[in-house]
């Protein structure tokens, strides 16, 4: 956005659009700065960025970047900066790098040639959230009035409820709350799921939970106080396939929710019989309730089995 001059503290960058597709930058520099009476840059749609799905994603990547993992793994590829205004007033910025390990060809005093090492390309991303400001002289966002309807959900969903799931984001429909949130680890997923049943909130899941940047990420949609649960879909299909590799001594390939339950894939590696496999289940899970084949297969020159099953969950 070439806005390099507004890093120091106090400092603000301005975004504003016009009817013919482009964003104008300006820029305040510090306190005692004032408002840039000049664009820093003008961008233009489809060229320096692109919006969709509610965010504007800034264009081209960013080549040439590198990072660093937490296990020292250094990494070189892309990075693509993304922003939306939450429905809270909060900006948030997404930055998503793509890149993979480097192979050293030569290296010498001035320069490093390299190429990507096969296998090793790897997709990262980091969050940030900034108030808005009516002006940067105002460092204390004002308190928002937070509508009712949103009080009654975060009154149900109290923080000892969430345990290890933190709450990132609700917003309101006619047929309940879409709560985003994110989870340290699995068991934190699961964990939570259970005190949700246990507290009687009817809810559906709407984006199964998946591991991004050392966090599970979910949505869920969280029905109002006294709904009744309209289908044997329950449970998110993450925590129906945690359960069954838990207690059914076989390989779970998938699990997906379906209309009336949930079709689990299993690969059984010896001779155990379906049935003592179900019977193990339903001995050991208090959460899974019927099971039934709908198909098995042997893969041609394999001794490998592989079922499929329809899962039902207990009432």
């Amino acid at each position: 956005m070439q806005a390099e001059g507004a890093v120091s503290l106090d400092s603000g960058i301005e975004l504003s659009g016009a009817a013919n597709g482009t964003l104008t930058v300006r820029i305040k520099r510090g306190r005692s700065g004032s408002w840039s009476a000049r664009p820093e840059a003008v961008l233009r749609a489809g060229t320096d960025f692109n919006c969709s799905g509610g965010r504007l994603t800034f264009s081209p990547p960013v080549a040439n970047v590198s990072r660093k993992t937490e296990d020292k793994k250094w990494y070189e590829g892309t990075s693509t900066v993304s922003m939306a205004r939450l429905a809270s007033g909060v900006l948030s910025v997404d930055v998503r790098f793509t890149g993979s390990e480097r192979i050293v060809l030569f290296s010498y005093a001035s320069a490093n040639i390299s190429l990507p090492e096969p296998g090793t390309r790897t997709t990262l991303g980091d969050s940030y959230l900034w108030p808005v400001f009516s002006d940067t002289f105002s460092l204390i966002p004002a308190e928002p009035v937070m509508p009712e309807a949103e009080r009654l959900v975060r009154a149900r969903l109290t923080p000892q409820l969430g345990g290890g799931v933190m709450l990132y984001e609700l917003k309101l429909g006619g047929d309940g709350a879409l709560a985003i949130l994110k989870a340290l680890s699995r068991n934190d997923v699961v964990a939570f799921e259970d005190r949700l049943h246990a507290a009687s909130i009817v809810y559906e899941t709407r984006s199964e939970p998946i591991e991004w940047d050392r966090k599970y990420h979910m949505e869920l949609l969280i029905r109002p106080a006294g709904a009744v649960a309209g289908s044997a879909v329950q449970y998110s299909a993450f925590r129906i396939e945690t359960e069954l590799q838990r207690v059914c001594g076989c390989n779970v390939q998938t699990v997906a929710a379906s209309e009336d339950g949930y079709i689990a894939t299993l690969t059984i590696f010896d001779s155990t019989p379906i049935a003592d496999i179900i019977r193990v289940v339903q001995l050991n899970s208090p959460l899974i309730g019927t099971m039934n084949l709908i198909d098995e297969r042997t893969p041609a020159g394999s001794r490998i089995r592989v079922a499929r099953l329809k899962v039902h969950p207990r009432p």
